[in-house]
């Protein structure tokens, strides 16, 4: 069972490449297990299971219990959220360049890359372009069309052989091509290498002229694999956070069919990666509104139900509603976890050194970089011991930088309870990262868990509230 999910999250990391196409195979995956895109006039119904997205780089789904109750204080709302981007190369608006023979394209980092990693790698390309009529199609290049050579050792200087120095803004520019002299068809359309461009015309099959604009990005060609004597790691891209999206969106699937009495929602965003403000980001008001138009639609359901025609019930306050299940339910962020390097062991703290093989990663961090408290704490070990999952601790040293997640924008925005949770592994924004096979099974199982128990410990817990 272990091999047959990480066998399913390969072909799940094969077929991405850029955030619309992570949002494009979660649907596929949520279609095949019934659930449907909420259009605007659709009724929710309990026992329904629907998804929305945005910008088709944002989606969530969701599960309506069939005996879920706004005013039942046993019914509450269970959240996960991960996020769709990862570190990548983008390409820019006004792409092509020409220097000494070589067409390259003119690309800008986004996010935090370990951008060397990136040098002598065959690149393939993936994203999202726009007709002049405001169509969009999804295109993906995985062949390698263009790469990034690193400089001859014997050209360079003693300083750059002892620690490689680069320029992000000169030395990031892969080649595509040798240039075409007579090419001036490209650079009057889109400013896109011609190469390129009817490559992208044929894909989508449309004209030249009619492209309006893209938005891609660059990505390692080489396909997601197992590695290691016993071929018991994952090296692969975008593992940080498409582990998390898989892990999340999966098990919602599966304890869908086993929780009847709560809201089950997962969602993912995009933009995490530089800071979440967008209008399709974590800092958006997308998750308040998404649940605000969920509970308002199945409160209008439950009122077609039982309100004779014409009448309106002036007890009922959606706003207060909101505010009462927010405070009885809980999101939790799942986003990938640092695990101990062999060579680099120093570099974590001496207590909190999570390993492979040896549970999911619940991470603390008193600064609020992550949310993780006492009491989450306390649930999720609960549960997991309840399962028989092992759980293992992260905390940075004093002296060591924190990243941070989704989950203190979520919990800030909401006024939701919030914990912090990933799976191991190595490399984290290189370009292609680092796990063990087995860990993303068990942060699905343990995330399947959460969703099906966590309202029963909760009620069975006496909090200072």
């Amino acid at each position: 069972m272990t091999k047959e999910f990480s066998d399913k999250f390969l072909e799940f990391l094969n077929n991405t490449g850029s955030p619309y196409h992570s949002v494009d195979e979660t649907i596929k995956i949520l279609k095949g297990s019934g659930f449907k895109k909420l259009d605007d006039n659709e009724e929710i119904k309990k026992g329904g299971k629907y998804y929305i997205t945005l910008n088709y780089s944002t989606i969530l789904a969701f599960k309506v219990g069939e005996e879920f109750d706004l005013e039942d204080e046993r019914s509450m709302v269970i959240i996960t959220g991960s996020h769709t981007d990862s570190p990548c190369l983008r390409v820019r608006p006004s792409s092509i360049t020409c220097n000494e023979g070589y067409t390259q394209l003119s690309v800008s980092t986004y996010g935090g890359g370990i951008w060397h990693t990136w040098f002598d790698r065959g690149l393939g390309i993936a994203g999202k372009v726009v007709d002049n009529a405001c169509n969009e199609y999804l295109i993906k290049i995985k062949r390698p069309i263009c790469a990034i050579p690193n400089l001859a050792i014997h050209l360079t200087t003693s300083e750059e052989r002892s620690s490689f120095v680069y320029d992000k803004e000169k030395h990031l520019q892969p080649i595509i091509s040798k240039t075409d002299t007579n090419d001036k068809y490209g650079e009057q359309l889109l400013s896109l290498p011609r190469s390129l461009l009817d490559e992208i015309c044929r894909e989508i099959n449309v004209q030249p002229q009619n492209i309006s604009s893209f938005d891609l990005c660059l990505m390692d060609s080489v396909d997601s694999r197992y590695v290691g004597i016993n071929d018991e790691f994952i090296d692969s891209p975008r593992l940080d956070n498409l582990g998390g999206v898989f892990s999340c969106f999966t098990a919602l699937i599966d304890a869908s069919e086993s929780n009847s009495s709560d809201l089950l929602i997962s969602v993912a965003f995009d933009h995490e990666e530089v800071g979440s403000v967008s209008f399709s980001g974590a800092h958006s008001d997308f998750l308040k509104q998404s649940l605000k138009l969920i509970l308002a639609g199945l409160e209008n359901s439950s009122l077609n139900n039982s309100t004779p025609k014409g009448m309106v019930n002036a007890n009922r306050n959606s706003d207060l509603e909101f505010c009462k299940i927010m405070k009885r339910s809980i999101f939790l962020s799942v986003d990938m976890a640092h695990s101990i390097h062999p060579n680099y062991p120093e570099r974590h703290q001496s207590k909190h050194k999570p390993s492979p093989n040896n549970g999911i990663v619940i991470k603390t961090n008193f600064n609020q970089a992550y949310t993780t408290d006492c009491t989450t704490r306390t649930f999720l070990k609960t549960i997991a011991n309840n399962f028989n999952i092992k759980t293992q601790d992260f905390l940075v040293k004093n002296s060591s930088p924190c990243g941070s997640t989704i989950g203190p924008i979520v919990a800030s925005n909401l006024g939701i309870r919030t914990a912090d949770i990933g799976a191991c592994m190595l490399a984290m924004h290189s370009c292609r990262e680092f796990m063990y096979y087995s860990d993303i099974y068990d942060l699905q199982n343990f995330i399947k868990v959460f969703y099906m128990t966590w309202s029963k410990v909760k009620l069975e817990s006496k909090l200072l509230e």
